[in-house]
């Protein structure tokens, strides 16, 4: 028992070990940006803006670049915001998908209801029918009894040709529905084909982002490299006048 309580509060020593290590490198993470502005003598000025937060797990990208305005965010590599047209396509298309779905659906329990009416109502005719049968008594005499046996055979033969005219039915309609199935998993099929699409997008955006990180990684050694020419340059300058300093020396005793 024991040993059991003791694996149980090791198991919940390492969960809140976890949530603590998400909730300080969240807290750490730094917001990393940047920004550049360029005007030209004889044209418009342009500028662009980025924000990534949490290894690009947010990114914000905006700029305005010959009288164009562009923006766009992801989080975790999945873009919610953006103006460009293959965005809002994509979007629209989403929501039509969802409107044709959703009117399917009302078409699909319509039907069912229709069908569940029609079952019903061929239920409370088969018992009124049995009703009917129950309620005819026989005459005294052999003709009513003869009559009785023809008005029950006949009676027998047209519930038959109901019978048969409702399976009729009931296979027209199945095979109507079949009909009607096929467009739609046609259309399931498109769909498919477009969620693919989408996350063939969003994987392009993934390897953008990682491109994106690439180039931060090489801005980053481009300013580590200026900054180490910056010190050997002072050090240079520094050892020049080391230098000249000597020489002045040496003069001032020649003299």
């Amino acid at each position: 028992m024991l040993h059991v309580l003791l694996i149980v509060l090791k198991i919940i020593g390492i969960i809140l070990a976890v949530i603590l290590a998400l909730i300080l490198l969240v807290l750490a993470a730094p917001i990393r940006y940047s920004f550049c502005l360029d005007k030209e003598e004889n044209g418009s000025p342009s500028g662009q803006v980025k924000v990534t937060w949490l290894c690009s797990l947010f990114y914000f990208k905006a700029g305005y670049i010959d009288k164009i305005f562009d923006y766009r965010m992801r989080i975790c590599g999945y873009q919610i915001l953006g103006n460009q047209e293959e965005f809002l396509n994509r979007k629209k298309e989403k929501k039509k998908r969802k409107e044709e779905k959703q009117k399917k659906k009302e078409a699909r329990e319509r039907q069912e209801k229709e069908k569940q009416g029609k079952k019903e109502s061929s239920e409370k005719t088969k018992k009124t029918d049995k009703e009917e049968n129950l309620s005819i008594t026989p005459d005294s005499s052999g003709k009513g009894e003869d009559l009785l046996g023809e008005a029950i055979d006949k009676r027998r033969n047209v519930n038959d040709s109901l019978r048969k005219i409702a399976d009729e039915r009931a296979k027209t309609e199945d095979n109507q529905k079949k009909i009607e199935d096929t467009p739609i998993k046609i259309e399931d099929s498109q769909e498919k084909a477009t969620d693919n699409l989408a996350k063939t997008e969003d994987n392009q955006g993934k390897a953008e982002d990682n491109r994106i990180k690439a180039e931060d990684s090489q801005e980053k050694a481009t300013d580590d490299l200026a900054k180490t020419d910056d010190n050997q340059g002072r050090t240079e300058g520094a050892w020049i006048k080391n230098e000249d300093n000597l020489a002045k020396a040496k003069d001032s005793q020649a003299k």
